[in-house]
């Protein structure tokens, strides 16, 4: 990170030297390092060649083949591979360990176990605060979920809220909040009410510092709701006891909404792939004094910890500086992990969400960077433009976000099982024109 490059060093007589700058060494080195041309195949994702992805994915070695190796020690790097890391005898949690993909357990992902056919999956939701349109929004992409993923697939859904979503009502009919979102949908519906309050720390601030938020353009008291959402995102959302039970869960924005049929189960697609998120779209830049000193402190967690970062030397403006936070489909094994939650609770103390209004799409990035190799990364495709608020959201890449505008892994299940009859896709244009139509 400070323009040392550690990982190119090997150990001799105890002691760290540079190698040798021998022709043989230098291409070893770019084929470890940077595999990106030896396969640039369809798997392989724009985001892919910032990240320094190998394609098809490697498991690691040490985990038998079956697993990744997590907190920074990446297979196929030079010796630092088998140097061993000193602890923090508080955390033990920073030893390098193995996460098992489908259908292997065991500290090395040894002992085959049986797995369901189906991935237990949960598609989960927030809407939060005095603001009661938000209960609205998901009122109105709820059936899109249905028309495009749900109708085939029949996943539960579970949407968290805060107390007055349940009592105040909506002024035309006369139902709550709740009930509007229950008759929006043919979806099996949960309803978790939160309370989301400043973290202690964050209370014992002088003179409510949190209310001098550094990003000035999108902070105010008025918005301190939204900063309690990007707490619930970075971290309650992780602990949450009702979640323990899935394999896989889906979250989104309440007023992101599907566009066109899904053809296949996105929760496959990261089983299948063996991988631990799956995104949509990832942010190239994002506003400093909105993400406030995320790489220091990133870099700062995985020294205390004494643990080598795996990727974080790739993240940085016009790179790569966050996971749209809109789509995001976890594994659950690993994000409600010792090791995920170690950060959540690092940040979550630093209260950076309230100070610099960091939101949960750079945090995962961030901590994405320093625990987990980007092969068990899955950038979904192809099924853009999104609906946000009646508008089209990542219709293709630009300058701003990456975007992929296919995912052959989910075309190649949809291959094994098509869908019979397929809606047809969303049409913006229609309606607007309805909208026009009907008048103020």
């Amino acid at each position: 990170e400070n323009g040392s490059r550690p990982e190119l060093m090997v150990a001799t007589g105890g002691a760290w030297h540079p190698p040798r700058a021998s022709l043989l060494l230098l291409l070893l080195l770019r084929a470890v390092l940077c595999p990106c041309e030896a396969h640039n195949d369809g798997n392989y994702s724009e985001l892919d060649k910032v990240l320094g992805a190998r394609r098809p994915p490697t498991p690691a070695p040490q985990c038998s083949g079956h697993g990744w190796l997590l907190t920074g020690q990446r297979p196929g790097l030079p010796e630092i591979a088998n140097q061993p890391i000193q602890l923090h005898p508080l955390w033990v949690a920073a030893r390098p360990s193995c996460h098992c993909h489908p259908g292997w357990s065991g500290d090395n992902c040894s002992t085959p176990v049986p797995f369901p056919k189906r991935p237990r999956g949960v598609i989960v939701y927030l809407v939060y605060g005095p603001k009661t349109y938000y209960a609205l929004e998901l009122a109105e992409v709820l059936p899109l979920l249905d028309r495009y993923f749900n109708d085939r697939y029949h996943y539960p859904v579970i949407v968290y809220h805060s107390k007055n979503m349940a009592m105040e009502q909506v002024q035309e009919t006369g139902l709550t909040y709740l009930e509007t979102i229950r008759q929006s949908t043919r979806s099996n519906i949960t309803f978790y009410q939160v309370e989301l309050l400043l973290p202690d720390v964050v209370k014992m601030w002088q003179k409510q510092k949190w209310l001098r938020c550094t990003c000035k353009y999108k902070c105010s008291e008025s918005t301190i709701d939204y900063r309690h959402m990007g707490q619930f995102f970075q971290y309650q959302m992780f602990r949450r006891r009702e979640l323990q039970q899935y394999d896989y869960v889906w979250r989104m924005d309440a007023n992101i909404g599907l566009t066109r049929p899904v053809p296949c189960n996105v929760f496959d697609v990261l089983r299948s792939q063996r991988a631990i998120f799956g995104y949509y779209a990832a942010g190239k830049e994002e506003a400093p004094t909105c993400m406030g000193p995320i790489h220091s402190v990133a870099r700062h967690f995985a020294a205390t910890w004494k643990f080598e970062p795996d990727h974080l030397r790739q993240l940085g403006p016009n790179r790569l500086q966050s996971y749209m936070g809109a789509w995001g489909v976890f594994d659950w094994r690993f994000f409600s992990g010792k090791l995920w939650l170690q950060w959540c609770k690092y940040i979550y103390l630093k209260g950076m969400a309230y100070q610099h209004r960091l939101g949960e799409q750079t945090m995962y990035a961030y901590g994405l960077s320093l625990l987990v190799p980007p092969e068990a990364l899955h950038q979904y495709g192809g099924l853009g433009p999104l609906f946000h608020n009646h508008h089209k959201l990542w219709e293709r890449s630009d300058e701003d976000y990456y975007v992929r505008p296919s995912d052959p892994v989910c075309q190649r299940l949809a291959q094994d099982n098509p869908w019979p009859q397929p809606p047809a896709p969303y049409d913006f244009e229609a309606k607007t024109t309805a909208e026009s139509d009907a008048g103020p």
